[in-house]
């Protein structure tokens, strides 16, 4: 719940989160906690997270080692 205010009250970028929303039928809530550094569990997901990386978006992907 917290999310989806934190969504609502200070996200700059929502018609660019309901577009990818659209884009690959998913909410657009699951696009901004993609963008914020949430963990990507499809092939769809992926997607959105390299189309973010390639407009600007977001700067790059902290890998953990294993």
């Amino acid at each position: 719940m917290i999310n989806y205010l934190k969504f609502f009250l200070n996200c700059k970028n929502k018609e660019l989160y309901s577009e990818f929303a659209r884009r690959y039928n998913t909410t657009t809530l699951n696009v901004y906690r993609i963008a914020h550094g949430g963990k990507t569990r499809s092939w769809d997901e992926d997607a959105i997270l390299h189309e973010l990386i390639n407009l600007g978006i977001l700067s790059g992907i902290k890998f953990k080692k294993k």
